[in-house]
């Protein structure tokens, strides 16, 4: 099975920083409301993009229990317990 090619690791983040940052709505309540750091706004950003937990490691250079464990304390923050239920909660408060 050919692996597929991710962009790199600035393309990745740009992206997830631009997601996060062009909605200053949804940036307020990451930040603010709801007390996330930068990296877990980076790392809500990045799982908006569609990436794995590996792929989020990879591209921010964590290991993969740590992504877990910022993924578990993101859907505490927010009452989700799946990547699924985060994206749509996140997705109702930009729309």
């Amino acid at each position: 099975m050919r692996a597929r090619k991710l962009p790199s690791d600035r393309g990745v983040l740009a992206l997830a920083n631009l997601a996060v940052s062009q909605d200053g709505e949804l940036a307020e309540v990451l930040f603010v409301r709801h007390g996330l750091s930068r990296r877990d706004s980076r790392i809500v950003g990045v799982v908006r993009a569609g990436l794995s937990n590996a792929e989020i490691a990879r591209e921010m250079n964590l290991q993969c229990g740590t992504v877990r464990q910022y993924l578990s304390a993101i859907f505490a923050v927010f009452g989700v317990h799946s990547l699924t239920q985060l994206i749509r909660v996140i997705e109702s408060m930009t729309s």
